[in-house]
């Protein structure tokens, strides 16, 4: 089912904070849950799902490091501790 929205709104205080309350149906419609994806963009407040998870792309990003020879400071991860203080029985 498609709604249309035009309504207007107004901001309200949360805490140190301002919000907008959106209609339940205007957030199912648009399919928002979970983590989402705010910015201001031309005078607009543009809400969306969010859509690549924090670790996109970290495979791409440490193959290109292993390749560029740019990865030892993840490799070397040895400490004070594991070579000084650490004893083995």
């Amino acid at each position: 089912m498609l709604y249309l929205y035009d309504m207007v709104s107004k901001l309200i205080k949360i805490g140190n904070s301002q919000g907008v309350m959106l209609p339940k149906t205007l957030i199912e419609e648009a399919g928002l849950k979970g983590p989402l994806d705010i910015k201001a963009e031309n005078n607009t407040i543009v809400i969306k799902a969010l859509e690549k998870s924090a670790r996109t792309g970290w495979n791409d990003a440490f193959q290109q490091m292993g390749e560029m020879k740019d990865d030892a400071s993840f490799l070397n991860l040895s400490n004070t501790f594991d070579n000084e203080e650490w004893e083995w029985k």
